[in-house]
């Protein structure tokens, strides 16, 4: 339902995926305005950071669906 008030595990969820949106465009974006190389270790500290916040912003979110589904909303 649209009118539903949002739970705090969905915004959990939503800001975790944010998150890693979010390094994952500024990290980069902030070695190469700062003058460095965006070198492999950058690249794997920003995926290394970025994918579990995603993963776990979406783990969530279908956690929070499917008990949503058994309950019948």
């Amino acid at each position: 339902m649209p009118d539903d008030p949002k739970t705090f595990t969905e915004m959990l969820g939503e800001a975790l995926r944010e998150v890693a949106v979010l390094v994952i465009v500024f990290v980069p974006l902030d070695v190469l305005v700062s003058g460095r190389h965006f070198t492999w270790i950058w690249f794997l500290a920003t995926v290394g950071i970025s994918a579990p916040l995603f993963l776990m912003g979406v783990v969530l979110e279908k956690m929070r669906s499917a008990r949503r589904s058994e309950n019948g909303y």
